[in-house]
């Protein structure tokens, strides 16, 4: 551990830099390794980050949107989820999750995403997918889930035509 003292005058200040542009010298190569090594491992993680997905990202056609704006009320978070993971391009975080069903109009709460989401009677339902390098994780659509979520969209069919 490198350390020096000095007062708010700058007393011995100089002995103090001396010393620091000595280890540089000595040592400057591998420090500059070192922060270069950092600067390229942040890169590679930024230039990994796919972009944030929007309601507008996901193949769901016009009606199905419309549908479920309409009655968002009475679609159940569940439901709102795998129909936002049946129609994503891409598997989603839970911050795509959020910020999607806030354009719907009905925000999912992080904390449901942290509990009820976890549930046992929902295994396998949605897939979870660690993402490199981080404690984050994404999260996609079974084929069972692409099931449920058909059925969810029947029945939103049904109580369009029956109106």
């Amino acid at each position: 551990m490198f350390s020096f003292r000095t007062d708010e005058s700058g007393a011995d200040i100089e002995h103090s830099i001396k010393a620091i542009q000595k280890i540089l010298k000595t040592h400057g190569q591998v420090l500059a390794t070192i922060s270069s090594k950092e600067l390229a491992t942040k890169k590679m993680i930024l230039a990994v980050s796919p972009p944030v997905v929007s309601l507008a990202d996901l193949s769901m056609s016009p009606q199905l949107k419309e549908k479920i704006t309409l009655r968002v009320r009475r679609v159940p978070y569940w439901d709102l989820v795998l129909a936002i993971l049946y129609h994503s391009p891409r598997s989603l975080s839970y911050d795509d999750l959020i910020s999607i069903s806030k354009e719907i109009g009905k925000p999912i709460a992080y904390d449901w995403l942290n509990t009820e989401f976890q549930r046992t009677k929902y295994r396998g339902l949605v897939r979870s997918e660690e993402i490199p390098g981080s404690k984050k994780r994404n999260y996609s659509i079974t084929e069972t889930g692409r099931k449920k979520a058909e059925s969810l969209f029947r029945r939103l069919e049904d109580k369009t035509s029956q109106q």
